[in-house]
């Protein structure tokens, strides 16, 4: 069959599992539309049908549910896809949907679509492998119309059995930019959304806006999510599991808040991925993963801007908390906040950084290490410095030092004594954030550190350190978007086949 139809077989499983749903129509409270007594949204509440899990992961034999609104009573097709390097359709069924109410606290408190009618429920197959799948949700009857996107991961039910790597998907950032539930209140009120509209809670029960699973071509009509460039599961991971799946690597997966809710799920794997923007972590994630690094674990950042902000992760609510001010204390290197600066965990630190800078690629300064194998003759001229990929967006960093024109670590930012820095490339942070690093990490307002470096001019910084098991990091989000690039994709193979046995 083509990777992107159902079976006979799975199309009628999911037509049975459909057959207590109630087709009657329930009394609705307010529609989803964009504006709608007195309150115009900016991000969902769109026509169609819209929708989001109760959680963001399962294993086989758990019930999901997914939740959905539409902006009239409607029958949609709901379609679940697992999105690799192919997009395989593994059921379809036809829904009819409810239209619920957005309550004006959705973006904090989440939706609360869960305790309505029209929802889906069914029990996940066996025979679905560990992966991120996609939830189509379209009407037929609206041609043109996109159709509304859910998302959920499956676990392995028995971890490190087909594979010794474990990618942990960044799906706390995916909610910390979701600004479904931000609006205007027409009448004069106050505008709520993600933690960049001024919001301190990010709730999971409700759903990501266009942009953030598969792209958004705005050229269509469609308008995606503001904040749908800087987050989401197609800009960075969709990329690498596809080029991964490609090159026949098999990955198993989870999501951020697994690492808290089953930190000994990373036990049965010999290497942690995070790939992409991976900002937001809580306690309990960096404790597991510490712990596991510790104990011989190895972890590869193809990541930047990670474990910048602190949050905590409420199971009981299924929502983030941000933990201090947004340009405060909730940088995990905040003196008075949590004063346990990233670069403990990944030898590196956006505050050390840069912010969008020119795309010019890593000079790589230790050109005979493991990490190049491949790439360049074992003759490499000494002081002939070779270069390899592009950096872009948020960049990691640490305070270095230049000893007979190389650069290493001084180690006075909390980089771990044996960091070795491999490659470097260049970067501009700007004025304001360098300044709320330099009030953060040291009461300075002038973006300096106490021993007069500039943070300003700062970078990328690939390297790796070796303290119990071996972290690896490239200090940029952008990795992912240059696997194409060969010298890209040899140094990933290096390192996926060295720190995976």
């Amino acid at each position: 069959m083509s990777s992107e139809k159902c079976t006979r077989r799975q199309f009628l499983s999911g037509t049975l599992a459909l057959a207590s749903l109630s087709l009657m129509r329930s009394p609705t409270v307010a529609a989803c539309s964009q504006e709608l007594d007195g309150v115009g949204w900016i991000d969902g509440g769109r026509p169609g049908v819209e929708g989001y899990t109760t959680q963001r992961s399962y294993l086989a034999g758990e019930q999901i549910t997914i939740c959905m609104s539409s902006a009239w009573r409607t029958r949609s097709i709901v379609t679940i896809q697992r999105l690799g390097a192919e997009k395989q359709a593994v059921w379809t069924a036809p829904v009819w949907v409810e239209t619920k109410e957005i309550p004006a606290e959705a973006s904090e408190q989440g939706c609360g679509w869960q305790h309505g009618d029209g929802n889906l429920t069914f029990e996940a197959p066996s025979e679905w492998p560990t992966g991120l799948y996609r939830i189509m949700m379209s009407i037929p009857t609206e041609e043109g119309q996109r159709p509304g996107e859910a998302w959920f991961v499956i676990r392995s039910p028995n971890p490190g059995k087909h594979s010794s790597v474990l990618l942990v998907l960044s799906s706390n950032t995916y909610f910390a930019y979701n600004n479904y539930g931000a609006r205007h209140q027409l009448k004069g009120g106050t505008t709520n959304g993600s933690f960049y509209d001024r919001a301190r809670q990010a709730s999971f029960l409700r759903p990501l806006p266009r942009g953030f699973i598969s792209p958004c071509d705005c050229r269509d009509g469609d308008e995606p999510s503001r904040q749908h460039r800087y987050a989401g599961w197609d800009k960075w991971e969709w990329p690498f599991v596809a080029w991964a799946e490609r090159e026949g690597l098999v990955l198993e997966y989870a999501t951020n808040e697994d690492l808290e809710r089953h930190p000994g799920l990373l036990d049965s794997y010999r290497l942690v991925l995070s790939v992409g923007h991976d900002e937001y972590w809580s306690m309990g994630m960096r404790d597991a993963l510490e712990s596991y690094i510790q104990a011989g674990g190895n972890v590869a950042f193809f990541s930047g801007n990670v474990c910048y902000r602190n949050v905590q992760i409420g199971f009981p609510s299924s929502r983030l908390d941000l933990v201090g001010e947004m340009d405060g204390e909730a940088l995990w290197s905040h003196r008075h906040g949590p004063n346990r600066p990233e670069n403990q965990l990944t030898g590196v630190s956006f505050c050390y950084g840069a912010l969008n800078p020119e795309p010019v690629p890593y000079t790589i300064y230790q050109p005979r290490h493991w990490v190049f194998d491949g790439l360049w003759s074992s003759r490499v001229t000494p002081g002939f410095f070779p270069q390899v990929g592009r950096v872009g967006y948020e960049c990691d960093g640490c305070d270095i030092e230049w000893l007979h024109g190389l650069p290493v670590a001084s180690h006075r930012d909390g980089t771990p004594e044996g960091f070795e820095v491999l490659g470097f490339a260049p970067g501009r942070m700007p004025d304001y954030e360098a300044t709320v690093h330099s009030k953060a990490l040291f009461g300075l307002d002038k973006g300096f550190t106490p021993w007069g470096r500039d943070l300003r001019q700062g970078g990328a910084v690939l390297g790796l350190r070796i303290e119990g098991g071996t972290v690896f990091t490239v200090g940029c989000t952008e990795w992912a978007r240059q696997l194409e690039d060969p010298f890209v994709a040899q140094v990933t193979r290096n390192v996926l086949k060295r720190l995976s046995r």
